[in-house]
């Protein structure tokens, strides 16, 4: 074994042990644990908790220790619970599910020796970390929590300082009352229509990528989804070719999607290409996920394609109705008000990559002003410079429309140069994702191209027309982080309304199951009941076959004495298979608190 290290040598460990309190707190007591829990309820920092459940599944993952992985989960969520982050019942409730959890793991309880907790491990652990969390500042554990908060805040600041046009998005935004971010979501819908669908992006994974894009706008009822694609409307004055007006209907199927770009002329008997460029809108994502939700429905995965600019366009035997929209020949852009409680069913599309593919923005302001500033003037976007080869018919939109239906000629792409920098971290990350490296998420590299599809907008915004930028990819980072913040918090509110749901039905199960135990002990289990706690008190736990041993003639109601006990919260039953095959269970008393 190697020497251990001098002190001087391991400055991060002298200075740990240094911050570590002089005298340890014993262990709380069974009423002061339960004062613990009932005097920590705030939850004024609710994003905070996931914080939690990662930092249990990090050790558990990192070190293979379950009772380590339940100690530093149960540190630290009692330390941001007395802070006022979030309940310090939750925490127990949640670490204690984790840590039962996690026996579920035959691989794990084969290398730590062991398929079960110990006697009392659980509850003495979290009597341990509650009596050291009070000792704890909870100033301290707030800035801890606050640095990462002041880091991004301090990053925003710079992002909406960083140009001209966004220091006006922000105060046009304030200005007119609503949320800068969500704002900004709103005019990069609208600025991205300029360009032109034989732009593109390097085809750096299978082929050229678009820089069709969605936002969801994030919000409660009446929170000013409606008023900010208004107000970006006012904002933006886009300059397309021929003067012509930005497309912008509501969604439906993904039929009719199609439908908005080309048609079949049965005069002519031909497709026909109508337009080139469209912003659908949704005012509520509970509209698009219903829609989306239908058997058969077309929705979610034409949304897909189009996000990477895939052709469009359904079989049919009807070939009026089988509508081609090719590859690169339209330009799609979507904004989506989503109130966080009905935005589940698009986060339940996580496996398809349909919420990685969205910019996630707030349409709340904590920092919104006393005293509106002045209205600042309309930005004007476009146009995009006309190209000087490639079309034969006259007009540059007229062409565009003509080629809607008519397969695309790579070498008619106008491919927008990118960084170095940001080619190489868009094929790193594929190339773990190939290689099959556990930690990489072949999703990600969706929030790499989303990343990209922001920095192309803020380019165009800038006025300018030709090559990212390492500032638009870096400004684009910023609003990513705020994207992600915002996706969190909103899966973060689902799981809470979840929770109350499961809490509600739990309680009307256990109503249930009490009224049943009521029935059962009029038929005389008490006696049986009282015989079986007796002998639990003495051998700490029995196994279903051991109950014929000790319970005589009564040994046949030893399973509904275990359920009225388990009813009354008195035992746990732990099930399993027996060698055999069948099913069966262990009984061990609940330790109260």
């Amino acid at each position: 074994p190697a020497p251990l290290p001098l002190m001087s040598e391991a400055p991060q460990l002298l200075a740990c042990l240094r911050a570590a309190p002089e005298d340890e707190a014993p262990l709380l007591a069974p009423d002061e644990m339960q004062a613990f829990l009932d005097t920590y309820t705030r939850s004024e920092r609710m994003p905070a908790f996931e914080g939690l459940i990662k930092t249990f599944e990090r050790e558990l993952r990192e070190n293979g220790s379950r009772h380590g992985a339940m100690i530093n989960a149960l540190a630290m969520g009692f330390r941001e619970a007395v802070a006022g982050c979030y309940p310090a019942h939750d925490v127990y409730t949640t670490v204690r599910r984790m840590f039962k959890k996690s026996f579920e793991d035959d691989e794990l309880s084969a290398r730590e020796g062991r398929a079960r907790p110990s006697r009392d491990e659980f509850v003495r652990g979290a009597q341990w970390a509650a009596a050291q969390a009070l000792l704890v500042d909870p100033e301290e554990t707030l800035a801890r929590l606050n640095r990462d908060d002041i880091a991004l805040d301090e990053r925003v600041e710079g992002f909406w300082t960083a140009r001209p046009e966004l220091s006006a998005v922000r105060q046009f935004a304030q200005s007119r009352l609503i949320a800068p971010w969500a704002l900004f979501g709103a005019v990069l819908a609208r600025s991205l229509a300029v360009v032109p669908p034989r732009v593109v992006l390097p085809p750096l994974i299978g082929s050229h990528g678009s820089v069709n894009s969605f936002v969801a706008l994030v919000g409660p009822s009446g929170a000013g989804k409606s008023v900010t694609r208004a107000a970006a409307r006012d904002l933006i004055q886009l300059k397309l070719p021929g003067g012509g007006r930005l497309h912008a209907p509501n969604v439906g199927s993904g039929e009719g999607m199609v439908d908005q770009f080309a048609t079949y002329d049965r005069k002519a008997k031909e497709f026909v290409g109508l337009r080139t460029r469209v912003m659908f809108t949704v005012d509520e994502v509970e509209s698009l996920t219903a829609q989306g939700g239908r058997s058969g429905s077309t929705l979610f995965p034409t949304l897909r394609s189009a996000w990477t600019g895939d052709s469009l366009g359904f079989a049919n035997r009807d070939k009026t109705k089988a509508i081609p929209v090719e590859a690169h020949r339209y330009r799609l852009t979507m904004i989506v008000g989503a109130q966080p409680t009905k935005a589940q069913p698009l986060l339940d599309d996580a496996d398809g990559g349909t919420p990685q593919r969205f910019l996630w923005m707030p349409t709340t302001d904590p920092n919104a002003p006393d005293v509106e500033p002045a209205e600042p003037e309309p930005i004007i976007v476009g146009p995009w410079p006309q190209p000087k080869t490639g079309f034969s018919v006259s007009g540059v939109e007229t062409a565009e429309v003509a080629l809607v239906t008519t397969p695309p000629d790579p070498k008619s792409f106008v491919v927008l140069a990118i960084p170095e920098s940001v080619r190489e971290d868009v094929l790193a990350q594929r190339k773990k994702v190939l290689r099959g490296d556990p930690d990489a998420n072949p999703l990600d590299g969706h929030a790499l191209m989303t990343r990209l599809k922001v920095a192309v907008g803020l380019m165009v915004l800038n006025g300018r027309y030709d090559k990212v930028g390492d500032d638009d990819w870096d400004l684009a980072g910023v609003v990513m982080e705020v994207s992600n913040r915002t996706r969190r918090e909103v899966e973060k509110v689902i799981a809470c309304e979840a929770a109350k749901s499961n809490q509600a039905r739990g309680e009307a199960e256990g109503r249930r199951e009490l009224a049943k135990a009521e029935v059962l002990e009029r038929d005389g289990l008490a006696r049986v009941c009282d015989r079986i706690m007796k002998k639990l008190k003495d051998v700490g736990e029995l196994k279903r076959s051991d109950m014929p041993d000790f319970l005589g003639r009564d040994k046949g109601l030893k399973d509904d004495a275990a359920e009225l006990l388990a009813a009354r919260g008195e035992v746990e039953l732990v099930r399993y298979k027996a060698k055999n095959g069948s099913p069966t269970w262990l009984i061990r008393p609940v330790e109260k608190e």
